[in-house]
């Protein structure tokens, strides 16, 4: 669980975090610098979950390192889906 104190507000308790990969976590399928490492240190303290339509091809390999959940989307209805 990752703890956000909200100043004024309140403490928010988290336990997933879910990102798309294209555009979040990569540009035009190359997976951002740091990415893996902010991975990395999240995951010990949230599941994580990338959900794509895998566009680009390398997603399997650009997330190899850190641990997350992979969700590929099929075909069509792709932005529904997410």
């Amino acid at each position: 669980m990752l703890e956000i104190a909200i100043p004024g507000g309140e403490t928010l308790r988290l336990d997933y975090l879910v990102a798309d990969f294209n555009g979040t976590l990569a540009r035009n399928g190359l997976r951002l610098s740091g990415v893996a490492a902010a991975l990395g240190r999240l995951g010990d303290r949230l599941a994580i979950h990338v959900v794509t339509a895998d566009t680009f091809g390398p997603v399997r390999e650009a997330l190899a390192d850190p641990s997350c959940d992979l969700a590929i989307l099929p075909p069509g209805g792709q932005d529904f889906a997410k």
